[in-house]
């Protein structure tokens, strides 16, 4: 079944999205509050548009997206606030839903992890092998969290969705 979003909840999501995207870009955090915040507004957007069902379907969403990443976060591959940031999108899309988000932003990760370290290793070649005081190792990931979650909206605005239950 393929799950079509409805505006509210695309303008919602997109907005928290870019938001903690932005904020992780500049200061490689994603704060508590902005996660809390979003995650209440979108299980209260669920319930309101759906009732007991879109309250289980977040919580489900939720749950799902939280045990796909935590083993990422136990073994160092990510922080908390990225784990958390992915949950809280998860709402969104339901249990099924939320497998394609995390599959989709493990994609968009790997994807830019490699622009990342490609673009560090060019410029400490410019810069005479040194490493530059911004290459602290830390990886904004926030913005392959947006981009799995829209290229799950795409895909399921196509009749396309990466897990099916039958």
């Amino acid at each position: 079944m393929i799950y079509e979003m409805p505006g509210l909840s695309l303008l919602v999501l997109g907005s928290f999205l870019s938001g903690a995207a932005i904020v992780d870009l500049l200061t490689r955090r994603i704060p508590n509050a902005l996660i809390i915040g979003f995650l209440a507004i979108a299980v209260m957007l669920q319930i309101g548009l759906s009732g007991s069902l879109g309250l289980g379907s977040a919580i489900g969403g939720l749950l799902v997206a939280l045990a796909l990443m935590l083993p990422f976060y136990a073994l160092g591959g990510m922080a908390a606030g990225d784990v958390k940031l992915t949950a809280a999108a998860a709402t969104f899309f339901g249990p099924l839903g939320a497998v394609s988000v995390v599959a989709l932003t493990l994609v968009w990760g790997a994807l830019f992890g490699g622009l990342l370290l490609a673009s560090r290793a060019v410029r400490r070649r410019i810069a005479g092998g040194t490493a530059s005081p911004a290459d602290d190792g830390r990886f904004p990931y926030a913005g392959a969290i947006c981009a799995g979650a829209i290229t799950t909206i795409a895909l399921q605005a196509h009749g396309i969705s990466l897990l099916s239950w039958n």
